[in-house]
Parts: structure tokens; sequence; C-alpha cells
């Protein structure tokens, strides 16, 4: 390691900004790559000591050593020490590949994250084409061939993860003290692809469009709120047409000097 302290040393040295475009690029792209090995060498060295049960006796175990030694947040410190195990135990083309910089730790977890839900048998025929695969995609679209492999050799595990994605779809909405309204949702995948569809039509730009993409999409969201309740097809509540309402005085109406402000429906000012 005082080796590897002293590279470091050297390559830090220089001001990056000193090197032409092309120079800097290689000099990223290189680096990344031996940062990729250097996680393969933290994962199979800590895969060692986990089993060597060295972190026992002081800790408890390895994730809280980790966690008071390494100063990881619990999370960082559960999510290391299985990948270490998985990659030891299961998939040594992978820690290979990671060890080589060819892949990301990232890549190695999306790999990992499938062991357990297919037979090793399958994981390990499928190894090799989720390692090359990994080589020129990232993380994100793995994912998508991960899921493939799941869907192909457990169906009912796929039908479980979807159930679960449908039970996790969720909507908050509020407003904030000066009217605003902020809010956030979860949407299972065939949910968001329809919210999507609904949403990309309804926020396309226009010809001297100025507005950000931010602003599009909120836009096309309250175009989408119009078109339904314009629509007359929604449920009536109490026996009245889903609308908008405005709570106002005559004073106000008429913009008397000193009239109170109007309300909406849901409260905003």
């Amino acid at each position: 390691m005082g080796n590897l302290a002293s590279v470091l040393d050297e390559l830090l040295a220089p001001d990056p900004r000193d090197l032409p475009g092309p120079a800097l690029a290689a000099e990223i792209t290189e680096g990344r790559r031996q940062a990729n090995r250097l996680d393969g060498l933290y994962l199979k060295q800590l895969a060692v000591f986990d089993r060597s049960g060295a972190a026992q006796a002081d800790h408890g175990s390895t994730q809280a050593w980790a966690r008071a030694t390494l100063r990881l947040d619990p999370r960082r410190a559960s999510r290391d020490v299985h990948l270490a195990r998985d990659l030891a135990d299961g998939l040594p083309l992978t820690m290979a590949a990671l060890c080589d910089g060819r892949i990301s730790l990232e890549h190695a977890q999306v790999i990992a994250s499938i062991r357990g839900i297919v037979s090793d048998a399958y994981l390990a025929a499928c190894e090799p084409h989720l390692v090359d695969a990994a080589t020129w995609k990232t993380p994100h679209e793995l994912r998508k061939v991960t899921a493939h492999v799941v869907h192909s050799h457990r169906p009912d595990k796929a039908a479980r993860n979807e159930q679960d994605d449908y039970a996790a779809r969720s909507l908050h909405a509020s407003t904030t003290i000066g009217g605003m309204g902020v809010g956030n949702f979860t949407l299972h995948p065939a949910g968001m692809e329809l919210f999507l569809a609904a949403l990309h039509a309804c926020s396309r730009p226009v010809t001297g469009d100025d507005r950000t993409p931010a602003q599009r999409r909120a836009d096309g969201l309250l175009t989408m709120a119009e078109l339904v309740l314009n629509g007359g097809t929604l449920p009536t509540r109490g026996g009245v047409k889903p609308h908008v309402s405005v709570v106002a005085n005559l004073a106000t109406m008429t913009g008397a000097d000193g009239a109170p402000a109007a309300d909406y429906g849901h409260g905003a000012t």
C-alpha cells in the first residue's frame, strides 16, 4: 500500500488544468478503470476478513467493524459486506472483471442482486453474458438484463416483484404556507409508463418556447388535469361534478378598496 500511496501522490501533484482536453479525458478514463480495480481489491480483502472472523471479538460483525473503522453508514457497510460475500462465494467472473477494471462496483451490485433469486447453476450459466453486458451497458441498462434473466428462470418471483411494486405505489400532495403546491409520488413500472405517455404528449415544446423542461412537465401535468376535468368523465362527489372552486365575497369580486383575498376550495389564498 505504501507504493500505491506514492503513485497516487505522484498523480495528484500535477494540476489537471494544465492538460489538454484529449489527454485529460484519457487520464480520467484510465483513472476510473484503476479505481474500479481498487474497489475489486477492497471487496476481495473484505471477503477474506469477514470469513476470518477477525471482527467478531471487538465489534460483533464485519458490518459493525466497517461502520466503526471505515466510518461507513450502516446501509453502505451492509451492502459492501454482502456484496463481498456474493462475489467471493458465487460470482468469480464478476469479481475478476471488477478487479480488472472492466466493470464498476455498481455493475457488480446489479449482477449480485439476483443471486439467491435464480438458482446457482442458472446464474453460473448466465454470468459470462451478464459480465459481457456490464462492459458496455450502464448499471441502469444492466438491471433490465437481469430483470429478463429473473423473468425467464423465475417467473413466479418476477410476478411477486410486480405485486410488491404495485403495493408500494403512493402519491403525496400538499400546499405550502404561501399556497404553492408540492408533492411526490411512487408508481409501479406499468403505472409510470402510463403517466409518462400522457405527460410527454402534454408537455411538448412549442415554437418559441422559453420554458425549462421542468416547467413544461409542470404545465403538462396541469393540462392533463384540465383535459380530465373538462371531459366530464370523472365521478361526482356528493352529486356535484368535480370543479375548481374559488370563494370570494362581493367586495372582492368588484375590486373594492380594502377587500379581502379570495380562497381556493382546497385552501390556498
